[in-house]
């Protein structure tokens, strides 16, 4: 009964289940900030249903998935992590988002340049950061091995980005410090930093395939949930107009495209020869510590258990 976690059609089980979520939280958000939050303060109304919903059920999705995925005895077995045509194609969303972001900052460089003579150095930084990130993502679509170190230090200069993107959510004095709409864009970018770093994994001999399946599930939840809900109120004026998380917020619905496309890879994957192998051997080794945990320090072959 415990084997039935192991099986592909609990996996299939599992990717369905997790998009869902992830399409009723961007759902749930979109409905809440249309219909009950207050632009003047940056908040839901209070005792507002669809508005706890929306802020709690990312978060429940979350610590599911890290129990379903951490937790031996109920885990499912994700397929290897691999570069599939469908992930490399989806990773020029980001590549070609993050040169139109580079342009688009660098306009806005040039302008406050004009007008305070000078550039913070975090200015500059955000700008290289999110110029190597599109090399990243064009090394992973054009790619079939990226396991490298001019892979490995774009993705270091993506995870600065979106810790620079984060540290400017959270230091606008012009949103609340805690308002919903800074707490999930926060979260958001922390999965995609957590994905970021599984991705670095893929084509290393070191591979977490749990891991990088509760990190690509999280980073679809919570981007979608932080993206998609964000830029359709902020064309229909149901944003704070202080609101300057516009363009971050375009790169993180197509980084959603990416991580969705990994959670497929991940989920609906057909096993090869050798990930049949590993799963199989998985399951043995996973029975024959249930019979030693029942039957004292002898183990138990996996013959005498099937007789």
């Amino acid at each position: 009964m415990k084997d039935i976690f192991k099986t592909a059609r609990a996996l299939r089980i599992y990717g369905i289940c997790a998009m869902a979520i992830s399409l009723a939280c961007i759902i749930f958000r979109l409905l809440a900030t249309l219909f009950f939050f207050d632009v003047d303060i940056g908040y839901y109304q209070s005792g507002s249903i669809m508005a706890m919903i929306a802020s709690y059920l990312p978060a429940i999705a979350a610590v599911v998935s890290l129990i379903i995925c951490a937790v031996s005895k109920i885990s499912v077995i994700p397929a290897e992590p691999r570069n599939t045509k469908a992930v490399r194609i989806c990773a020029l969303f980001p590549a070609i988002g993050f040169i139109g972001y580079t342009v688009i900052y660098a306009i806005s460089m040039v302008e406050y340049h004009g007008l305070y003579g000078e550039l913070p150095l975090v200015y500059i930084l955000m700008l290289v950061a999110s110029v190597i990130s599109a090399v990243f993502f064009a090394l992973l679509a054009f790619k079939r091995n990226v396991g490298n170190a001019y892979f490995a230090v774009s993705g270091i200069f993506l995870i600065i980005w979106l810790i620079i993107a984060l540290a400017e959510s959270y230091f606008d004095s012009f949103v609340q410090m805690n308002s919903p709409i800074k707490m999930i864009f926060q979260f958001a970018t922390l999965s995609a930093v957590l994905l970021t770093v599984n991705e670095l994994r893929v084509d290393l001999e070191v591979k977490k395939p749990r891991f990088h399946l509760f990190a690509a599930t999280v980073a679809t939840v919570f981007l979608g949930t932080s993206s998609i809900p964000s830029i359709i109120c902020s064309f229909t004026g149901h944003m704070p107009s202080s609101y300057i998380l516009f363009y971050s917020d375009c790169i993180l619905l197509l980084l959603f495209v990416f991580s969705t496309a990994r959670l497929c890879q991940l989920c609906f994957a057909k096993h090869t020869a050798t990930d049949s192998v590993s799963v199989e051997e998985v399951v043995e080794s996973e029975a024959t510590q249930y019979a030693v945990e029942d039957n004292g320090d002898q183990p138990v072959s996996t013959e005498t258990q099937d007789i």
